[in-house]
């Protein structure tokens, strides 16, 4: 049988990157055209574990594929995005492009009329048909080239540089990055059943895959060093599979939190089940306000003062929480001390990219000698991105750093991109629909973040003001005075004022007048310019327009224009 044409893998590879349906990361991504483009180039000897790791995600010359589970886990991954792309919208693709365990090179085979693979080219038949370069073979295929192009060209232009051979993407692979570490033990199967055996085999590679996904966390493959260590057990009977997890602190053996998941396995395949306690657990204890970073918080360890980089991402997260200017001074200076001893340390980055923003929305504490605030904050998110490109906390702090510079539809993008490469993180998700909001788009703003109070209640309270401000504007008082109330999250700078907007719609007028007098104690000069307050948060002038009516209506000193 005939190889299959090079031609028909070139489209078959552009039609799976451009398919909406193929849900790789970004990194996956490169990963996919990687390998492929080396393949039918002739080079398949040379996709080994320490090329993948140097050429497609930056490591340094010295990994070590042993210590460092980075491509593996990916090639996992992707091997799972492929097989739901072919399930999906691949079900009648004519060329199906496999990753088979074991190795890193693809293989491709034609499908016949019924529907079944037919021939694959593996490395040799590969070398053979690779006469001319891959992209000459993709200039030739019919929109191929100028997809990719677009592809590379607009990441490039709201991540603001131009990637060259000598810019540094280096993910730590040559340093230990500060952070807690953890290793994920094989889950043990308490039965005999194969679908018990199977689901303890796949369970603790899904869940490295989720959690590897969250930056401020360093996945061990080895148990000595780990801080944490997570393990678990799978049982099975007629109607359902029964998962016990836990996570144990690794000095003391204390648990610090386990739970249990049963999962019908009628009408449910096992692959669905993985997937779907490992984003459980992995958004569990992974994120801010998870498991971990509750242990980690604990007494001092929160203190901005701290000499540990680590504790200042704490610190943070703990300023987020009671916002106050004192507060903002400690943190940027304990940030700025992070990135000084560990400059590759991206999620040190990617909040002072914040902290520059809250300088900027608040007018905390100004440093006019070192330049604007918001340039500053968009220098450090692009910064931290090009430090770690799958780091979705960089990716949050690009897009809240550029939709206060005005560029809504970039900010956006830049957003949904790091949800894509972390769907677990909450904190993204929340922030991503507070983003939505306000430019306009109130009803899947509110659905984005109903999606993170769903996943992580532990965070309620702050996506509950996000939730109000959303009822707020949708007109839907009786909801936004319920979830203003219940938030009651008077450290938040601008909790007053949204409390008043809320409370004067609903003719609540003793308790518009309260919040009204808080904020201005607060807040004295905010009103000196309130247009121009009102354009850094809102983009939509129907919205500039309620907010206008209702400060007025609640005694607020603005009048309409």
């Amino acid at each position: 049988m005939a190889p299959v044409p090079v031609e028909a893998v070139c489209v078959e590879l552009s039609r799976i990157l451009e398919s909406s349906e193929f849900g790789a990361s970004v990194r996956g991504r490169r990963f996919l055209r990687y390998v492929v483009e080396e393949t039918l180039n002739g080079r398949a000897d040379r996709i080994k574990a320490f090329t993948i790791a140097t050429e497609v995600f930056g490591r340094n010359s010295d990994f070590d594929a042993q210590n460092d589970p980075i491509v593996r886990i990916e090639a996992g991954r992707l091997r799972r995005d492929l097989e739901r792309y072919y399930v999906v919208a691949g079900a009648a693709d004519p060329v199906i492009i496999d990753i088979p365990k074991g190795g890193y090179v693809p293989t491709f085979s034609l499908r016949d009329q019924a529907g079944e693979q037919g021939h694959s080219i593996g490395k040799e038949a590969a070398t053979a048909v690779a006469a001319t370069p891959v992209h000459k073979r993709f200039a030739r295929t019919a929109g191929v080239a100028i997809i990719l192009t677009l592809l590379v060209a607009g990441g490039a232009y709201w991540l603001g540089y131009a990637r060259s051979p000598a810019t540094r993407i280096d993910l730590g692979a040559g340093e230990v990055l500060p952070g807690p570490t953890l290793r994920i033990a094989p889950f043990a199967s308490l039965d005999e059943t194969s679908g018990a055996n199977l689901v303890a085999d796949g369970l603790s590679e899904e869940i490295t895959a989720q959690l590897a996904r969250f930056r401020e966390l360093t996945i061990l493959e080895r148990n000595s060093g780990a801080d944490y260590s997570l393990n678990g057990t799978v049982r099975r009977n007629e109607a359902q599979i029964r998962i016990t997890a836990r996570l144990t602190e690794s000095s003391s053996g204390r648990v610090l939190w386990s739970d249990i998941y049963e999962r019908s396995v009628v009408g449910s395949d096992y692959s669905t089940i993985e997937i779907d306690v490992a984003h459980t657990i992995a958004t569990a204890i992974a994120q801010p306000g998870g498991i971990i970073f509750r242990a980690r918080s604990r007494g001092d360890r929160s203190r901005a003062s701290s000499p540990d980089p680590y504790d200042c991402t704490l610190a943070f997260y703990t300023y987020r929480s009671a916002i106050t200017p004192e507060r903002h001074a400690e943190v940027r200076q304990c940030l700025k001390e992070a990135v000084r001893q560990y400059p590759d340390f991206a999620t040190a980055w990617s909040l002072l990219a914040y902290i520059y923003i809250d300088e900027y929305r608040f007018e905390f504490n100004p440093m006019p000698e070192s330049g604007p605030a918001l340039e500053r904050a968009l220098e450090a998110a692009r910064h931290a991105v090009r430090l770690d490109p799958a780091n979705a906390r960089a990716y949050q702090a690009l897009m809240t750093a550029l939709f206060y510079d005005g560029k809504i539809e970039d900010s956006l993008k830049v957003g949904q991109e790091g949800v894509a490469l972390n769907p677990n993180d909450t904190e993204l998700l929340g922030e991503l629909g507070v983003r939505f909001g306000q430019a306009g788009y109130w009803e899947r703003g509110d659905e984005l973040l109903q999606q993170a109070v769903d996943r992580n209640p532990s965070l309620a309270t702050l996506y509950n003001i996000g939730l109000a401000q959303s009822a707020y504007m949708r007109g839907d008082t009786k909801r936004a005075v319920h979830l203003i109330k219940i938030a009651d999250m008077r450290q938040f700078p601008f909790y007053d004022i949204l409390a008043a907007l809320i409370y004067a719609d609903a003719n609540m007028e003793q308790d518009a007048a309260s919040a009204r007098q808080r904020f201005m104690t607060r807040w004295p000069h905010f009103f000196d310019d309130f247009e121009a307050e009102l354009a850094k948060r809102y983009l939509n002038p129907a919205d500039h327009a309620k907010v206008i009516n209702d400060a007025q209506k609640a005694g607020f000193p603005v009048h309409k224009k």
